[in-house]
């Protein structure tokens, strides 16, 4: 444990299905924030796209250069 560990959580589906605009809002939200570690867990049913085409991918790239 790490007694400045920032935490965040953010619901990211719904009963609608997982929409990518939201993972990245709230990958986003959570650097903006300042957290340590991101934590992403989501169960695809389609067939997974190429890395360079996503966009949660793409984003947790992003996430890496920060």
């Amino acid at each position: 444990m790490v007694s400045k560990a920032r935490i965040a959580a953010n619901k990211i589906c719904w009963s609608s299905g997982c929409y990518n605009f939201i993972i990245l809002t709230a990958m986003d939200r959570a650097i903006y924030d300042g957290v340590h570690v991101i934590s992403l867990f989501v169960v695809a049913t389609a067939h997974a796209p190429q890395y360079d085409h996503d966009l949660i991918a793409i984003g947790a790239f992003s996430a890496s250069q920060h």
